[in-house]
């Protein structure tokens, strides 16, 4: 299970740039597949250094993982299409770091308290909640005036 998507992956890097890094067919258009096959692999290797501490799959996705997982997906695209650039192998190499820090225990990942799920699942944002103090003043009343 991927911990990104490919619209996390353009709202970060842009559309254009993702186009040249996923673009294995030279039509300067990414390959969904080719895309998706590095976040799944980002998300292997994630998970291969944090599973020794946490619960794994993680549900919901802590933002810090979604961030390493398009960083390392971003670097894979980019040493497959040889265009790897400076910044994108430090972030990659930080992205490691930090998974490794994880595994021995010295940082760690954000994980839902038990309260949040059952908090963030009753207030969905596809349900609204009106709560509001009982009406004072009506048409009957204000008619008095």
């Amino acid at each position: 299970m991927a911990y990104a998507t490919d619209t996390d992956l353009v709202a970060l890097h842009g559309t254009d740039a993702i186009d040249r890094l996923g673009d294995r067919t030279g039509t300067g258009v990414r390959d969904p597949e080719t895309v998706a096959r590095a976040l799944d692999d980002a998300a292997a290797l994630i998970d291969g250094y944090i599973g020794v501490r946490v619960a794994l799959p993680l549900a919901p996705v802590p933002a810090v993982v979604k961030n390493l997982s398009i960083d390392i997906a971003v670097y894979r695209l980019a040493v497959d299409a040889g265009l790897l650039a400076e910044d994108m192998r430090k972030r990659y190499e930080d992205a490691i770091q930090f998974l490794r820090d994880v595994a021995r225990g010295v940082a760690t990942i954000p994980q839902p308290k038990p309260g949040d799920a059952v908090a963030s699942a009753e207030a969905s944002p596809q349900s609204v909640v009106i709560d509001a103090a009982p009406r004072l003043f009506g048409r009957h009343q204000l008619r008095r005036l």
